[in-house]
C-alpha cells in the first residue's frame, strides 16, 4: 500500500529542476496555471528522492547564466565577481544536470530555444504530458507571462530579495538586456567570456552551445 501511494504521489508532482536565471520562474508559472491539481516544486538542486516524479527542467548558455547572476546581484563587472558567481552556477545544479538529461520521466527545455518563442515551451509540455493546451490557453499565458508583464509586475520590487510570494517573480527580475540569449558577449569582455566558457566547457560542448565557441 505504501509503495502505491508513493506512486500516486509522484504523478501528483511534478519536480521544476532548473539552472538559476534560465526561464525557470516563466515554466513554474506555466506549469502552475496548467496543472492546478499538482504540487509544482522549483528548485535548482536534486533531490534524489523525487527522481521518481516527472521532471520538467530548463537550461541555457552557462556564461549567459554567470552575466546574468552578476546583474541580479549589481554586481560590477569585475573577474573576481564573475569568478563569484561562476562558483556559484557550478553548485546549481549544473552537473546534475547531465546525469540525468535522458531520463525518460524527464521534459527537458533550452532556454534559447522558447524564450521568445512559447509554442516551443507549450508543444513540449503537450508531448510529454500527453494533453493539449488551446491557442485560447497559449494566448492568455503567453500574455501573462511575456517579459513587458514580468516586469510590471516586479518593477515596484527593488532587488532581488523582494518577490511576489504567488509567482516568485523578484526585483530585477528582467535585465537592460530583456533576457536576450548571448547578451553576455555585450556585458563581457572576450577575456572574461572565454574564462567562463572554458570553466563550463564540458556543460557547454554535452549542451551543444558549440555555435558559442569562446572567442579567439
Amino acid at each position: 500500500m505504501r509503495k502505491l501511494l508513493t506512486r500516486f504521489a509522484h504523478r501528483r508532482h511534478i519536480l521544476q529542476f532548473s539552472l538559476p536565471r534560465s526561464g525557470s520562474t516563466l515554466v513554474y508559472n506555466v506549469l502552475r496555471e496548467l496543472f492546478p491539481r499538482h504540487r509544482i516544486e522549483k528548485c535548482h538542486t536534486l533531490d534524489r528522492r523525487n527522481l521518481e516524479s516527472t521532471i520538467v527542467a530548463t537550461y541555457r548558455n552557462p556564461v549567459d547564466i554567470v552575466a546574468s547572476l552578476l546583474l541580479v546581484s549589481n554586481g560590477s563587472v569585475t573577474d573576481a565577481n564573475i569568478r563569484e558567481q561562476s562558483i556559484l552556477l557550478n553548485t546549481q545544479g549544473i552537473w546534475d544536470l547531465l546525469t540525468i538529461r535522458n531520463r525518460s520521466n524527464m521534459l527537458l527545455l533550452r532556454y534559447e530555444d522558447f524564450v521568445d518563442d512559447f509554442d516551443v515551451l507549450f508543444n513540449g509540455i503537450e508531448s510529454h504530458f500527453q494533453i493539449g493546451v488551446p491557442h485560447e490557453k497559449r494566448q492568455e499565458l503567453s500574455t501573462k507571462y511575456n517579459r513587458k508583464s514580468v516586469q510590471a509586475i516586479t518593477e515596484r520590487y527593488d532587488d532581488f530579495s523582494q518577490y511576489d510570494s504567488k509567482t516568485h517573480f523578484h526585483g530585477r527580475h528582467i535585465s537592460r538586456f530583456n533576457g536576450a540569449p548571448n547578451f553576455a558577449r555585450q556585458l563581457l569582455t572576450d577575456e572574461q567570456w572565454n574564462a567562463v566558457g572554458r570553466y563550463f566547457s564540458l556543460f557547454m560542448e554535452q549542451m551543444n552551445y558549440s555555435d558559442a565557441k569562446a572567442a579567439d
